[in-house]
């Protein structure tokens, strides 16, 4: 196994989870802007589902960094940026300019999903807390 297979899923599993905990502090810091929001779009208890998403994107954005049940974690990071992507970013519904930037939104979430399902696929790397006990491998 080259140094690159070693390392790459490791870096790969830091870029994700560093930017996902990022983007988490960045909606929380603008909590009622994201809440005004959602209740726009007619989401039922913003506050809780929200306080919840930003919760559970935070532990499994940790979790992926420190490669501990990294195959679920980002199972789970997926079904939910499935949801979020489809109900926030409707790009079909919008024109001009507002189409645009929903289309780039939406786009940068569907590589990220992508992603994520790279490593429900192919797991955490050699160099993750699922693989503590373990001799060799990395999957």
């Amino acid at each position: 196994m080259s140094i690159s297979e070693v390392i790459a899923p490791l870096l790969g599993r830091i870029a994700i989870g560093w930017y996902l905990v990022n983007e988490t502090w960045k909606y929380a810091v603008d909590w009622d802007g994201t809440i005004a929001m959602l209740d726009s779009l007619h989401i039922t208890a913003p506050p809780v589902l929200f306080g919840l998403f930003l919760f559970m994107v935070a532990l499994t954005s940790l979790a992926l960094i420190l490669g501990y049940y990294t195959r679920q974690a980002a199972m789970a990071l997926f079904a939910a940026m499935l949801g979020i992507t489809v109900l926030l970013h409707h790009f079909w519904d919008m024109q001009g300019a507002a189409r645009n930037v929903a289309f780039d939104l939406f786009s940068r979430d569907v590589v990220l999903m992508g992603a994520l399902l790279l490593l429900v696929g192919m797991g955490a790397g050699r160099f993750a807390a699922d693989n503590s006990g373990k001799k060799k491998g990395g999957h």
